[in-house]
């Protein structure tokens, strides 16, 4: 009989890195280091669930909880839920191991956001758990290269109907940018990297704007409190702020938070 316990936080991941590696891991874009992994599995956030078969730890689920709105949203303090990962060695699948780790972790998942509706005022009435995670980012859902596995969610009711797109790649040496900032400059638009003059317009712009986006809007003063304001880059029409983008460059405080930038090499890799 499989027996599902909690991860106790900085314990040794080794085998749960192992189900990654014989499971996303056989895909190259999915291969994690372990140190990535295990990170992600002891952010503050996470929960993890670990199936075990005669003390053979043979499945795991890993989940996080986030405020569902931005910081001054009075309304938006409780929590969203996400099941994030949830994996089963090939050797022990479509044994009910999988649907085991799923229970529990939603149940998990239920009683914290039911619990955190007094965070928000006035009270929230309900909340949401979403397929994939926000931030920590791993997968915002289902990846396309794995749709034949997303018959075992919808079957244990996912609605999978909405799509989300997460893009990442390597830039090249050279990006010729001139006849896009042309045309942006023909708008009365131009662009600059933020200094720390610009934080509060920034977080006006971006609270007002995506204040419904749980954790984007959030990451903007982790940056600015970590001196990293030049990782930001805005666009201004009249001297004003109207768009603002963060590049996760080496060493960005946006790295604990994403699962992929490590893996893509020392260049400026990931756009948000």
């Amino acid at each position: 009989m499989v027996d599902i316990t909690s991860y106790t936080p900085g314990a040794p991941t080794e085998a749960l890195h192992a189900i990654w590696q014989a499971t996303l891991g056989t895909n190259p874009p999915y291969v994690l280091p372990h140190s990535k992994l295990h990170a992600l599995l002891n952010y503050p956030t996470a929960r993890v669930f670990v199936a075990s078969l005669s003390e053979e730890v043979v499945g795991w689920a890993l989940t996080y909880t986030i405020r569902s709105g931005c910081a001054p949203d009075p309304k938006s303090q409780h929590l969203r839920g996400g099941l994030a990962v949830l994996l089963v060695h090939p050797n022990h699948q479509k044994q009910g191991i999988g649907s085991t780790i799923h229970s529990t972790a939603i149940e998990y998942l239920e009683t914290a956001v039911r619990g955190s509706f007094t965070l928000s005022s006035p009270p929230a009435k309900e909340g949401a758990i979403q397929l994939g995670s926000a931030f920590p980012r791993i997968f915002p859902g289902v990846p396309e290269s794995l749709q034949h596995e997303a018959g075992f969610f919808q079957k244990r009711g996912w609605n999978l109907g909405e799509r989300a797109i997460d893009l990442y790649g390597a830039l090249p040496p050279t990006v010729e940018l001139g006849r896009f900032i042309a045309l942006a400059e023909e708008r009365g638009v131009s662009f600059r990297p933020a200094t720390a003059g610009d934080r509060q317009e920034v977080m006006e712009m971006e609270y007002a704007e995506f204040g419904a986006f749980c954790g984007w809007p959030d990451l903007f003063p982790i940056f600015f409190d970590a001196g990293r304001e030049a990782d930001i880059y805005l666009a201004l029409r009249e001297g004003r702020v109207i768009g603002a983008t963060i590049a996760a460059m080496p060493g960005s405080p946006a790295h604990e938070r994403l699962a992929w930038p490590d893996t893509l090499g020392m260049s400026p890799y990931k756009l948000g």
